[in-house]
């Protein structure tokens, strides 16, 4: 989970990018945004895995490693002392 340092107004638009640290290995990693509020959002990182000769892509939590960039762009939520 992450906390923003300050709520916004109403939940802000978000970007994450997951950051493979294996780019030369055959899986992917992908930042999925699985809930968002004025206070926090919640993002979770999984990583694919093919099936030898399948071409399937099953899924698994991508675990320790994965560095994810995370951009919330809104309006702050005024401060208490500012109404």
């Amino acid at each position: 989970m992450w906390e923003f340092p300050r709520p916004f107004s109403v939940p802000p638009v978000l970007s994450a990018l997951a950051l493979d640290p294996n780019p030369g290995d055959d899986r992917m990693v992908t930042a999925v945004l699985e809930a968002v509020s004025a206070t926090h959002a919640v993002v979770r990182v999984w990583r694919t895995q093919p099936l030898l000769g399948l071409g399937l892509l099953p899924v698994t939590p991508g675990g320790e490693g994965i560095h994810v960039h995370l951009t919330a762009i809104g309006e702050p939520a005024p401060h208490a002392d500012e109404t």
